[in-house]
Parts: C-alpha cells; sequence; structure tokens
C-alpha cells in the first residue's frame, strides 16, 4: 500500500508540474492544436514510461507530424536520461541528510 500510496503522490505531481509548465511555456503558440497532445505524451511518459508517450502519440496522430514527434522524441530523451541517472546516483548521497532508521529483524522482534 505505502508503494501505491508515493506512486499516486509521483503522478498527482507530474500532472501538476505538466499544467503549471502548460501556463508558464503557452506551447500551443509554438506547436499549435497538437500542444495537448504533447503535454499528455509527457505527462504519459513521466508517469508510465514511453509505451504512454508513444500510445499518446499515436491516438493524437502526432507521430504523423514527423518534425513534432522527432522533437518530443529528443526532449524526452534529453530530460529523461539524466533523470533516471540522477534517481539512481541521488539516494546514496541523500542517505548522509536523511538517514534511514533501521527497522528490527523479525527475529529480534520475535524474541521480545
Amino acid at each position: 500500500m505505502p508503494i501505491l500510496l508515493m506512486f499516486l503522490l509521483g503522478a498527482i505531481g507530474t500532472v501538476v508540474g505538466v499544467l503549471v509548465a502548460w501556463f508558464v511555456v503557452n506551447p500551443a503558440v509554438e506547436i499549435g492544436d497538437l500542444a495537448p497532445a504533447v503535454a499528455g505524451m509527457f505527462t504519459g511518459t513521466y508517469i508510465g514510461g514511453s509505451i504512454n508517450f508513444n500510445a499518446v502519440a499515436l491516438h493524437y496522430k502526432v507521430n504523423e507530424a514527423g518534425n513534432l514527434f522527432a522533437a518530443t522524441t529528443v526532449v524526452d530523451n534529453l530530460i529523461g536520461t539524466p533523470w533516471i541517472i540522477a534517481t539512481l546516483i541521488l539516494p546514496k548521497y541523500l542517505q548522509k541528510w536523511f538517514p534511514r532508521k533501521k527497522l528490527a529483524s523479525a527475529a529480534s522482534a520475535a524474541k521480545k
């Protein structure tokens, strides 16, 4: 259950981030009618992976706009790859400032 709650929190954070970016950047000016689909592609990829990115692109036919689809794929890789690397490396360094509480093992808990 805690993992599901963390996933839900992350998904909500992603949606909020995309909405904030939408109003700050106003992509409809540059991208046009496919801007909502592109926002959906990035929302999908950061919640559930590249399969969601491509599913949204296929559904809204962003893949038929070759340059736009290629550009969104490049941006996804340029942002996504460093983020994945950071999420693998950061816990090691953040543990110095936020140490884990050690849980008692089942054997020691049974002795009490």
